[in-house]
């Protein structure tokens, strides 16, 4: 069930092609990052706190922990979640079958505009997106902007919830997404996130 994926890429590939733009208007883009998407887990279970993951990308770069649930590493079965062309930037793809959320993070190549400027056009394009329903998004800081938006796959609806990182050398957009978890879990699933510098 591809569902649960295509959405965080949707919004990856956006941000990707802002990441692209210079001031030039240059829309090209070449990126290096073709493996496919995989992640090591680590847990540290206690006997009353709730299960603890480390999910980092492939990279090394980007770090999640959660609290919630146990994902298992979807990177082998990448092609039933994304398309080939779609699996190019991602990182790191993880499931929470319990409670149905999917966690992805997409390397969208070095930045080409300042973070203010980048972070002003990707918060426009997502909330002139006709695709996208219910877009909230917040405040960036110097390096990152959490959003989140719903929309519509195979008649179905698809919240997700999502943090662009600016780094000096890369940009990140790490996503959670559900056709069945509340907003706060998909929250709470991006709330520990950290960046290699």
């Amino acid at each position: 069930m591809k569902l649960t994926a295509n959405g965080c890429i949707l919004i990856g590939m956006m941000a990707l092609s802002l990441a692209a733009c210079s001031d030039k208007n240059d829309t090209s883009v070449s990126l290096s990052a073709s493996e496919a998407a995989s992640a090591s887990s680590t847990s540290s279970p206690t006997n009353s706190a709730p299960v603890s993951q480390t999910l980092t990308s492939t990279d090394g770069n980007v770090s999640i922990v959660v609290n919630q649930g146990q994902f298992t590493d979807q990177s082998s079965d990448a092609a039933n979640w994304v398309t080939k062309d779609e699996s190019t930037n991602l990182t790191l793809l993880q499931r929470d079958d319990s409670n149905n959320i999917t966690l992805s993070v997409n390397s969208l190549g070095a930045p080409k505009l300042k973070a203010d400027d980048y972070f002003k056009k990707l918060s426009s394009s997502l909330k002139a997106n006709g695709d996208l329903n219910n877009v909230k998004v917040g405040m960036a800081t110097d390096n990152r902007m959490n959003y989140r938006f719903s929309h519509s796959s195979n008649e179905r609806s698809l919240n997700e919830n999502c943090v662009a990182l600016y780094g000096a050398n890369n940009l990140y957009v790490v996503c959670a997404s559900s056709d069945s978890a509340s907003d706060e879990q998909l929250s709470n699933t991006l709330k520990n996130i950290s960046v290699k510098s």
